[in-house]
């Protein structure tokens, strides 16, 4: 899974004398995390009605990986590995949705072709 560098300290801090292969997250207990316990912790409901989405899935971070990882220029390979998709064609159709932005700079690229 690719990670942004400025993530890498936060992580690094929470696994810091943890064995090899045990959660960065858990419980406030000690014990995995589950998703309706993560919800509660972060305070789920709120945070997405703070930022304007007050129906958003967790599971719609999956369609913002894909799209931000297709509008970088990733191939669309790397998304399909990392969310265990066995067929490019579930990433590329349900997931990868295109940015406005990225169909901009395709005709800007056109444009300058055209010298």
């Amino acid at each position: 899974m690719p990670i942004p560098s400025r993530l890498i300290p936060v992580l690094q801090h929470r696994i810091q004398g943890r064995r090899a292969g045990e959660p960065a997250i858990l419980s406030p207990k000690g014990s995995r995390l589950g998703l309706e316990n993560w919800k509660r912790a972060v305070g789920w409901r709120t945070r997405i009605v703070e930022l304007g989405h007050p129906t958003m899935r967790l599971h719609d971070l999956r369609h913002t990986y894909a799209s931000l990882a297709r509008s970088a220029g990733a191939d669309m390979k790397l998304p399909q590995v990392t969310m265990g998709h066995a067929s490019i064609m579930v990433t590329a159709h349900t997931y990868a949705d295109l940015y406005d932005s990225d169909l901009d700079r395709v005709a800007d690229a056109l444009d300058r072709l055209g010298g």
